[in-house]
């Protein structure tokens, strides 16, 4: 009899120790999955900041007529207006090909890009949608290359375009931002 007692705690106590190692082992698992998707969403996010260069830096909707250097730019509170030149709704659509310039992107929420995940846990591909959402704003330098918005009414010769991409197996939302000049 002590031995059998024996040999069920032996038995009890190696299947802790491997219940323990599969619990750590799905941890990392998640962890790799977790990367891999943030992985993916940030690519999402570089392909939305190239997209967004590929458009004029201003219309110049709204800026003083006839102006001169920033007073021929676009005010602040034109951004994001939700609509482009033809009146079609902007901010809930992912076609890019609708803005026609770079502060159009301002304001856009709950765009939705599909990406696909390797799940290491199942051993399969999953897709899973990234919310992405674009802030578009005036920046100035505040010295070493921190550039910060300028706020108000002023503008300048620099913009912002700041992608955040969402997803509830994220810790915390991407960013991914980037500076446009002016030509």
């Amino acid at each position: 009899m002590p031995q059998t007692l024996l040999a069920v705690f032996a038995i009890f106590g190696v299947s802790l120790l491997a219940l323990q190692g599969a619990r750590g082992r799905i941890a990392d698992l998640q962890d790799t999955y977790q990367s891999g998707a943030e992985v993916q969403a940030r690519g999402v996010g570089v392909e939305v900041l190239e997209r967004i260069s590929g458009v004029p830096f201003d219309g110049g909707e709204g800026g003083t007529a006839g102006g001169t250097g920033t007073d021929a730019y676009s005010p602040p509170a034109s951004f994001g207006t939700g609509v482009d030149s033809d009146g079609q709704p902007l901010g809930t659509l992912f076609t890019i090909g609708a803005f026609d310039d770079l502060d159009d992107f301002d304001g856009v929420q709950g765009a939705v890009a599909t990406v696909t995940v390797f799940d290491p846990v199942s051993a399969t591909a999953q897709t899973i949608e990234v919310e992405v959402s674009i802030e578009v704003d005036y920046v100035a330098d505040a010295g070493g290359g921190d550039w910060r918005p300028v706020g108000g009414t002023t503008r300048t010769p620099f913009k912002r375009a700041l992608v955040t991409l969402a997803h509830p197996s994220f810790p915390t939302p991407a960013q991914l931002g980037r500076i446009y000049v002016a030509p």
